[in-house]
């Protein structure tokens, strides 16, 4: 009644149970006699003890639950189904290819991105094997990797150079690995993605990264990393020779950088660090080396912070290069430029010196000469009245306003060469004189924006922003086409501003004016004066119109 092919399993656990009287249920076809059928029942039985524990006999039962298997068995196939779908699914809509190979590693499976990704169909892929495939050389490599996958029964990651339909190189990060088929006999199932762009992106930093560390090298520009956790530095060969250091011979620690440092330049170094690991700012601070051979450097570093993601400290990546060129020519320059600034100064000095000279002489030659003239008019007007009557009276009257008024021009003149305002009262009362003379001579509204500067510029400082006020109204007459001028002076974070403003035209080529060297004499002159004591000129050209001379320079106050 038993079918045949659950026979022994029913003999064996029921051998079994007798010999331990244990309990048992199990599921197995028995044969209906009405139609011969088999349906499948549930055995359960369980021994009858006497009371000394021996088996005296056995109850079980036995339940048709053919109903139940055929559920069941639906319910298997229906989930079988849905899982074949989600596979076929998945495989076909993986950005990976994925493939099947039996014992004799011929293909039984691939997907649908396979076909797409080699240009093939499973049709002319699947009981193939890839010597049928591939060029042999190639087949051979797909070869080693299966067998080795099938002898170590584990799983193989390695990147595959493969060409593409028109021959071009593309490589797959490909994963081959042990698969058990329904007869027991392992094959190899693989996955691939194509990493080609990936790899590309990758050579191509390789090849940037060898390329900018030679040109590094050969620039002698020393790359370096400071893990701060391990407190271990790395720093290619360019270090140990900036360092005068043997090749790779470079600081591996803080402490080893430091003790290359001039003595005098640690505080220093070891505060500039400390800043930046605290703040996170970047690294820029000059230092000096002493070599091996007793030999002084100076050195450039600059640096970045690079923080977890915590904003923590985590490693500082940087630069170091040789600069000492660069400061000695820097000190030269500096140098140079102190000695121009001397031969300005001396040369302002001695045109100050020449105009002090001419206004002396007007004051001692033409105007004592002119007021003992104008007297001597007086006098020979008084005498002469009697006799020679009204008519030349006139005239010596004439003469005498014509001297008087000579006198005066002169005496602005001598005011112009050398203002006595300027040495006796400063810079601002004298640019409020100046300016009342200028409205007076060329009738031109002229306006003092100012307060006295407390404590006063140094007189050199004032004699060069008196004169350079001068030059700039003069130009502004000249040239402006202006109905007014503002003269302003101001004092601000410890440097002294002047501004000299008109209404005018402006220049006929700004970009040459700001130059300050284009245009005329004036121009260059003003700016001789502003860096003979250490200041700029500007020119500009306010949207409104017109022109702006503006001047400043360090506040430098006399003693």
């Amino acid at each position: 009644m038993i079918h045949p092919e659950d026979w022994a399993m029913c003999e064996a656990r029921w051998r079994r149970s007798l010999e331990t009287g244990e309990d048992y249920e199990i599921e197995y076809r028995i044969r209906r006699g009405a139609d011969s059928s088999y349906r499948w029942h549930i055995g359960a039985a369980l021994p009858l003890r006497n009371p000394d524990g021996s088996i005296e006999r056995w109850f079980g039962t036995c339940t048709d639950i053919e109903q139940e298997k055929r559920a069941t068995l639906k319910r298997s196939e229906q989930a079988l189904r849905e899982s074949e779908q989600r596979f076929a699914s998945f495989m076909d809509n993986s950005p990976a290819v994925a493939w099947i190979k039996d014992s004799k590693l011929r293909w039984v499976f691939v997907s649908r991105s396979y076909e797409k990704a080699m240009g093939t169909t499973a049709a002319r892929v699947l009981g193939r094997d890839d010597f049928e495939r591939w060029p042999e050389e190639l087949a051979r490599q797909f070869r080693k990797s299966d067998l080795e996958v099938m002898s170590k029964r584990t799983p193989l990651t390695f990147v595959q150079p493969l060409p593409d339909a028109d021959g071009n190189e593309t490589f797959w990060l490909t994963v081959k690995f042990p698969l058990l088929d329904a007869a027991g006999k392992y094959g190899v199932g693989g996955m691939s993605i194509d990493i080609s762009e990936q790899h590309r992106l990758e050579r191509a930093l390789r090849d940037s990264e060898a390329q900018m560390s030679l040109a590094m090298d050969t620039a002698q520009i020393a790359h370096w990393s400071w893990d701060v956790a391990q407190q271990r530095m790395q720093s290619s060969d360019a270090m140990a020779s900036l360092f005068g250091l043997p090749r790779g011979a470079g600081p591996s620690t803080v402490t080893e950088w430091l003790e290359v440092v001039h003595p005098e330049d640690r505080e220093e170094f070891v505060a500039a660090r400390r800043e930046s690991l605290e703040t996170g700012n970047p690294l820029h601070h000059e230092w000096r080396v002493v070599k091996p051979d007793g030999s002084i450097a100076w050195m450039l570093s600059r640096a970045r912070m690079d923080q977890d993601a915590e904003d923590r400290p985590r490693r500082m990546i940087g630069i170091t290069i040789d600069i000492t060129r660069q400061r000695s020519a820097q000190q030269e320059l500096e140098s140079y430029s102190n000695r121009v600034k001397q031969l300005l100064y001396r040369q302002v000095d001695a045109q100050e010196a020449e105009r002090r000279n001419l206004a002396s002489a007007l004051h001692d030659l033409i105007g004592q000469k002119l007021t003992a003239l104008n007297m001597g008019l007086d006098i020979l007007k008084r005498d002469m009245y009697p006799i020679a009557g009204d008519l030349v009276a006139a005239r010596l009257e004439s003469l005498g306003t014509i001297v008087e008024e000579t006198v005066d021009a002169i005496r602005g003149v001598m005011a112009d060469l050398h203002p006595s305002e300027l040495d006796d009262f400063g810079l601002v009362p004298a640019l409020h004189g100046f300016a009342r003379r200028f409205v007076e001579r060329t009738g031109m509204s002229t306006k003092v924006d100012a307060v006295d500067l407390y404590p006063r510029l140094s007189r050199n400082v004032e004699l060069a922003l008196f004169r350079i006020v001068q030059e700039a109204l003069t130009n502004a007459i000249k040239h402006s086409g202006a109905s007014g001028i503002r003269i302003r002076v101001w004092r601000r974070d410890s440097h002294t501003y002047l501004a000299v403003e008109d209404n005018g035209r402006g220049f006929s080529n700004p970009a040459g004016a700001r130059s300050v060297w284009r245009g005329g004499w004036g121009l260059p002159e003003m700016r001789k004066r502003a860096e003979a004591v250490g200041g700029t000129l500007q020119i500009e050209f306010p949207g409104e119109g017109g022109t702006r001379v503006l001047v400043h320079v360090a506040a430098d106050h006399a003693d």
